[in-house]
Parts: structure tokens; sequence; C-alpha cells
């Protein structure tokens, strides 16, 4: 049960609107996420600013943003948000299940780049080892011709997702309050 009011009706906003538009092509509808956070819609529209600028405008391509996105998601334990990104890996971003599957069970085991694999790993060390990232960490990176805007872009996408996850988890946002594909429900458990 969700600790904030879940607002059902979209707020009379249009750039808002628009934003929860997109959502609904991908999502199907409005997900108990976006409903929570309609109790703040000033700050909701910055924050999807912010996504879509990580999302559209940085170095790294959107699989990788999503990558990120999932492998944050699990290690931070919000499996409403690791349905969110399996969501997305799969329907926005045009990736094949079996592999957002896998990568969401366990990123090590899945069938990634080399490329792809660093970056999450980076991502993963940001997200819960921050006071030891070292410059051979970003010197990885740089390898895979990622630049300091790529590497930027990393470090705020996995803000920007942990940021998710604290409010989804803190607030009681049910994972599964509609059908995300069960997939990724028995995907996060493993």
């Amino acid at each position: 049960m969700a600790r904030v009011r879940l607002i059902q009706d979209i707020p009379e906003d249009e750039e808002l609107r628009g934003f929860v538009r997109r959502i609904q092509q991908v999502e199907g509808l409005v997900p108990n996420h976006f409903k929570a956070e309609f109790n703040f819609p000033q700050l909701l529209k910055a924050m999807l600013r912010t996504t879509l600028v990580l999302w559209t405008e940085g170095e790294l391509p959107l699989p990788e943003v999503l990558y990120i996105g999932a492998a944050v998601s699990k290690a931070n334990k919000c499996e409403y948000c690791v349905g969110a990104w399996g969501t997305w890996l799969t329907r926005a971003a045009n990736q094949p299940e079996d592999k957002v599957v896998q990568l969401i069970r366990d990123w090590r085991k899945a069938e990634l780049a080399e490329r792809e694999r660093d970056i999450i790993n980076f991502a993963l060390k940001v997200n819960s080892d921050w006071l030891n990232v070292t410059d051979k960490d970003v010197e990885r990176l740089r390898q895979h011709g990622i630049s300091d805007k790529g590497i930027v872009q990393i470090v705020h996408a996995v803000n920007n997702f942990a940021a998710y996850n604290k409010f989804n988890i803190s607030l009681g946002i049910s994972p599964y309050h509609y059908d995300y594909d069960q997939i990724w429900a028995k995907a996060f458990k493993v």
C-alpha cells in the first residue's frame, strides 16, 4: 500500500501531459509511481525533463542508459523499477527479451559487449562504492571511446535511477500494481 495518495487525474499541465502520453505509449497506462509524484507536479516535471536529457541528449544510446537503470535498480532491490526498465528495454529500446531477462537475473552472465559490461560495472561502483571510484575506473570507460560527457551522463544516470528506487521503496509503491510482465518479477527474484 502506498504511503502517499495516488492521484488518478493527470495534472492540468500540457508539458507534463506530454511526458505522461509517452509513458502511456510504452507502458499502456499511468504507473502508480507517477500517480504518487502527481502530489508534487512541479518537481515531477523537472525530474522528467532531467530524465529525458539523460536518455536522449547524452553520449550513451538508450539501451546502455536503461542497462544502467536495470542493474542499479536490481542492486538497490527496487522490484518496481526493475519491472519498469525491463518494459522500457524491450518495448522502447527494442532489446531482445531473453537478453533483458539475463541482464536482470545476473548481468555478469548476460550476453553483453565489453563496453556494456564496463559501463554497468562502473555504474554499480558509483551506486554503492562511490568513495572508491578511481582514475583507473574512469580510464577503462575512456578505452571504449566514452568522453567526459558520457562519463558525466553515467554518474547522473546512476543518481537518477537510484532516486527513483528510493522514492518507490520508501513510499511503498507496489511493484506489480498493474501488469508489468511477470517475466520481470521472476527474473528479479533469481
